[in-house]
């Protein structure tokens, strides 16, 4: 998910999640969680909170979340 795998990597998971019920859920769900997130960072951008954090701050919290990220 955080990043492309070699197709010799990508085919044995592939084949896993296909007979693994376990795993395929907790891909789901961890694709859920991911979207929310992500939706949630861009949401708080964009909205004026009552309680006002530095700007450096902000940029600091920003770039680390993009990092871990990557």
């Amino acid at each position: 998910m955080d990043r492309k795998l070699p197709w010799w990597q990508r085919l044995p998971l592939t084949v896993h999640l296909m007979m693994c019920t376990y795993c395929a859920r907790f891909k789901r769900q961890l694709q859920i969680i991911r979207r929310a997130s992500q939706t949630d960072a861009e949401g708080l951008e964009n909205e004026s909170t009552s309680v006002q954090m530095p700007d450096d701050v902000r940029r600091k919290i920003k770039k680390s979340l993009q990092d871990h990220l990557s």
